[in-house]
């Protein structure tokens, strides 16, 4: 029983151990990261376009522009758009 309950508080101790460890590890590295001024990972957005056609919203560099500047989100959808 007695070495049950030490064994239970070790592993209690190692998981908070490892926790701060990690916390600690984040913390360091984001405070690198704002230091050198680069942007965190995840941080960057791109802009969303919706389809002429059926109103899809796609990212600005997957969409297919045609010459009249409509956004669309496949080929087949700008073939099917009437010109303007």
């Amino acid at each position: 029983m007695k070495l049950g309950i030490w064994i239970f508080i070790g592993v209690v101790a190692w998981l908070w151990f490892n926790g701060t460890r990690k916390q600690q590890r984040r913390a360091q590295e984001k405070a690198r990261a704002d230091a050198a001024g680069a942007p965190s990972p995840g941080t960057a957005i791109e802009r969303m376009v919706a389809c002429a056609h059926c109103g899809l919203h796609v990212p600005a560099s997957d969409a297919i522009v045609s010459g009249i500047g409509a956004s669309f989100c496949s080929e087949a959808h700008r073939r099917l758009h009437p010109p303007a």
